[in-house]
């Protein structure tokens, strides 16, 4: 299998994720320690155990990580420590890159296993969730090959009910099941995706999550899976309550702290990721099986979907009864996560690694040792489709991948590049024409006429031959744009990264577990780059 690689300071990115990959050195205030740097992560796991060992839940974490697979036994089994990483359980296993973390995940555990360390690997489900407008949006291809996703519910926008409670025969979720499952084209790997997805989606009682667990645990069949975490156990959060608390009664100085300190991020030109405001509070409240939103206001919390408020130490005490009601923001979430799991690393995507250098403060201020933030893969792969273009036009995928497409095909305007010349062979054809007839009419050369009929063949000749290039021409700016057209669709579908956009089965339909074998067991987890794999 083919395998390019593509620096990031060549594609889409920010300046911060370019320094955490390449310039490390920019970021040492922020994070722990560099993400591709094995004796760092060493460094941080020893510390992490160290903190770990002194907490009261720090036998009681193995039965929070249930196994991928139920039928394979409750939980996973007890490692020393874990390689978490997490994401919501999008339709149909959601864009490529939620694949590409659980490999990730799965293979750095396998990596520290190999180099004598008790590693697990963790993914946290995002269970608790309500955006489901970001859950349901995938791209398919259609049978013209085109990237396409449904128009979704308009009411998704205002769900404030969590993902893992919402099951698949909702309204707003079925039809964008049918239309996804529809775009599976006819082919050899057509039965056992169909198979899958009735397997994950047909039951109508499945929630979401269930079915994004059953639809992973068919198509990667053969390959591993890490334990599967979710958000929304009682006795996890129960697990977390010392830090919940601490964080309720320090929040009137910390919101104002952390937005001096994030100022520091400022300075050196760095997009923050959480845009703090002064009602900010990184919780919410699970109530009625809605999602309400928590607000700092004027020294209270309140709960935006029912108007109750408390003072810091009435929510702190609130909190000890009613800790299942609460459910952590996406700030809040890792530093839980890092509190009631042994984690040594989290993979993380580019976004991810802008909230993980906010959280820094955060960490400090709960005295909890921040995990080093391991880069996820970042693919590209080729399918046979898509290889078949770049052979047939000679292109390469590097190079479409980027460079503006008008660095690579010609503007569809364009003149031909011999045109120029043409007109001036013209010019002179016409000249010489006129002068050779000249020259017979004033020297008195019989057959003038003769003479006449065949320079004009030979200009016709001329103009046949211009009227022929210039066709091609026109096809080869045809053949051209379809390339283009199509390159894009593979590469940018609707303008996003592949990774961002298409679900495993728009790939899987073509090549079917290569595309697991390629993520697995071909590209390279220690890379900074993004990797471009052409896939059989």
């Amino acid at each position: 299998m083919n395998v390019q690689t593509v620096s990031w300071n060549q594609l889409p990115a920010t300046d911060l994720f370019r320094d955490y990959l390449y310039r490390f050195e920019r970021l040492r205030d922020w994070l722990p320690g560099p993400p591709l740097d094995a004796e760092a992560h060493r460094r941080q796991m020893e510390v992490r155990r160290a903190f770990f060992q002194r907490l009261p839940h720090q036998t009681d974490w193995p039965a929070w990580v249930q196994a991928w697979d139920p039928s394979a036994g409750e939980t996973v089994e007890p490692a020393a420590g874990l390689v978490v990483t997490g994401q919501q359980p999008g339709l149909l296993g959601g864009p490529l890159f939620t694949l590409y973390k659980i490999a990730t995940a799965v293979r750095l555990a396998e990596w520290w296993r190999d180099h004598g360390e008790s590693i697990g690997a963790a993914f946290w489900v995002l269970d608790e969730d309500h955006d489901l407008k970001e859950l349901l949006t995938v791209t398919s291809l259609d049978v013209q090959s085109r990237p396409v996703r449904p128009d979704l519910p308009g009411d998704v926008t205002a769900n404030r009910r969590p993902v893992g409670l919402i099951r698949v025969d909702d309204e707003r979720v079925a039809g964008v099941i049918r239309f996804h499952a529809d775009c599976i084209r006819p082919g050899l790997y057509e039965a056992a995706i169909g198979e899958a997805v009735q397997a994950a989606y047909g039951d109508g009682r499945r929630t979401l999550d269930g079915a994004f667990r059953e639809y992973l645990r068919r198509l990667l069949a053969g390959f591993p899976l890490p334990g599967w975490v979710s958000a929304r156990q009682v006795a996890l959060k129960q697990a977390a309550l010392p830090v919940l608390v601490r964080l309720v009664e320090r929040w009137a100085e910390w919101l104002e702290a952390w937005d001096r300190w994030m100022e520091a991020l400022d300075r050196r030109g760095y997009h923050r990721q959480v845009q703090l405001h002064r009602d900010y509070f990184p919780m919410f409240r699970l109530l009625e099986g809605k999602r309400h939103r928590l607000l700092w206001r004027n020294g209270h919390i309140v709960c935006a979907g029912t108007g109750e408020q408390w003072t810091p130490s009435a929510f702190a005490r609130w909190l000890v009864d009613h800790v299942a009601e609460i459910s952590p923001n996406v700030v809040l979430r890792p530093l839980v996560q890092d509190f009631v799991l042994p984690t040594v690393t989290y993979v993380a995507g580019p976004s991810e690694t802008a909230y993980w250098v906010q959280l820094r403060f955060l960490y400090d201020c709960l005295e909890i040792p921040m995990p080093v933030v391991f880069p996820r893969l970042s693919l590209t792969l080729v399918p046979p489709p898509l290889r078949r273009i770049f052979q047939k036009t000679g292109l390469d995928a590097v190079r479409c991948l980027t460079q503006p497409a008008s660095a690579w095909t010609p503007a569809l305007d364009e003149a031909p590049p011999w045109a120029p010349d043409v007109e001036r062979m013209e010019a002179d054809l016409r000249a010489f024409h006129a002068r050779m007839l000249d020259v017979a009419r004033t020297q008195g050369l019989p057959h003038t006429e003769r003479w006449h009929r065949a320079l004009d063949a030979v200009e016709l000749a001329f103009q046949r031959f211009r009227n022929v290039a210039e066709q091609a021409w026109r096809e080869r700016h045809s053949q051209w744009a379809s390339a283009r057209q199509a390159i894009a669709h593979w590469l940018w579908p609707l303008g996003e990264m592949q990774e961002r956009a298409f679900h495993p089965a728009v790939l899987w339909q073509f090549v079917g577990p290569a595309v697991a074998e390629a993520v697995y067991r071909t590209a390279d987890p220690w890379t900074p780059d993004h990797q471009v794999l052409w896939v059989e």
